[in-house]
């Protein structure tokens, strides 16, 4: 079953090796789980062919694109996808069709394939079985691999795609949105009314519809989104650039975590820079400083959820919804520059911080939510403003 006898070498943090014993020994697992829920042997021994584990998978979270600095993400994105998305959108004038039926913007929509599939130009080159296999074994992640590698037995077994066709991302993701296989199996939607869901043909348009689907979080079987939308609701906003009043005080909120509503953040001064809708007055919104005290402050209200659902990775939603915003005309964010941070630097930023009893989560370089939390209680701990914004100067002072 495995080509090759080769460990599969996890980061220091994850304290575990992949061997070919166990690459095997998980494959059977998900078989055997396979054919209880009925896939055939047929498609299980198709999907054995060429099967192998692939060691270049396994990265730490904090080696991954979406890793770098929210203000080079967003600028690379808005520079580079901005003029092409509008040129899509003109070309596929359905994808407002979608918007109508379904409720998730058409800006959303053209961002996330954008930045997914870089508008259909690159679905993913890895086999799928071999990916998720490899994944799963490792353990990487909260995903279920097994469930994933089912589902991309049935749609084998239900000729959605050839065996050698069923290729994908680093993750195992499919076609112009980058559907995971049961995503694909539980929002698939044949939107163009040629008979079958297909998230590869030159038109994007099921692959989007399939993707508004997944955002609304309504499986096709249950039929119509509701009329005020699931998950996305229509007609609010996601994000809203804000300016701060002189002297903040940082310690009286917690940012990223402080929810109040859009009029309760002006009454502390915080007043969105373009105005707020009547309609998003009475909106939920936390505060990001994605670039620190000193960069762009930003109000997330729910829709925003949608975009770290899709990827929980606050440099890809922030990249993505501001792209979003761009497209429909909205001024870009000016971002100041901002000095890189080597992967070495944030691993050791996360141990200084555990070091000091303010972090207990992996030591992996991503920058998550727990990461950015921990440093918000450090820097309040030593008096400085609790933005969670990591800096050189920071990072030397928690190797101390």
């Amino acid at each position: 079953m495995l080509a090759g006898a080769s460990a599969l070498a996890l980061p220091a943090a994850a304290q575990a090796v992949v061997t070919a014993e166990a690459f095997n020994g998980w494959v059977a697992a998900a078989e055997a789980r396979a054919l209880l829920e009925g896939v055939s042997n047929t498609s299980i021994r198709a999907a054995r062919q060429g099967l192998m584990l692939n060691p270049s998978l396994i990265r730490p979270a904090g080696a991954q694109p979406e890793s770098k600095r929210v203000g080079a993400y967003v600028k690379s994105l808005i520079a580079g996808d901005g003029p092409i998305a509008l040129r899509k959108l003109g070309q596929f004038p359905r994808i407002r069709d979608i918007q109508a039926q379904l409720g998730v913007p058409a800006s959303v929509l053209v961002a996330f394939w954008g930045r997914e599939s870089g508008y259909g130009r690159d679905f993913g080159s890895l086999d799928v079985f071999s990916t998720l296999a490899s994944l799963g074994a490792a353990q990487r992640g909260a995903t279920d691999w097994t469930a994933e590698y089912v589902a991309a037995l049935t749609m084998l077994d239900r000729r959605v795609r050839p065996r050698a066709q069923l290729t994908g991302s680093a993750a195992g993701a499919l076609g112009h949105t980058q559907l995971m296989p049961t995503s694909y199996l539980t929002y698939g939607m044949d939107f163009d009314g040629d008979g079958r869901a297909d998230v590869w043909t030159p038109s994007p348009l099921d692959a989007l519809a399939s993707a508004a689907r997944h955002i609304q979080d309504t499986p096709t079987a249950e039929g119509a989104v509701p009329d005020g939308g699931k998950a996305w609701k229509r007609g609010q906003a996601w994000i809203e650039p804000v300016r701060l009043p002189p002297g903040i005080d940082l310690s009286a909120i917690e940012v990223e975590d402080t929810i109040l509503t859009m009029a309760e953040w002006a009454g502390r001064g915080v007043r969105p820079t373009g105005g707020t809708s009547g309609s998003d007055i009475g909106l939920a919104a936390s505060l990001a400083l994605p670039a620190g005290i000193g960069g762009p402050a930003l109000l997330l209200m729910p829709n925003y959820d949608v975009f770290e659902r899709y990827n929980p990775s606050r440099t890809y939603a922030l990249g993505v919804g501001l792209l979003a915003r761009h497209i429909e005309g909205r001024a870009p964010v000016v971002w100041p520059e901002e000095t890189p941070l080597s992967l070495e630097d944030r691993q050791a930023a996360q141990r200084g911080l555990a070091a000091l009893g303010f972090y207990g989560g992996p030591i992996d370089g991503d920058l998550g939510r727990g990461s950015r939390k921990a440093l918000r209680a450090w820097q309040r701990s030593v008096g400085r403003t609790a933005d969670g914004y990591l800096t050189p100067q920071i990072v030397a002072l928690l190797q101390r």
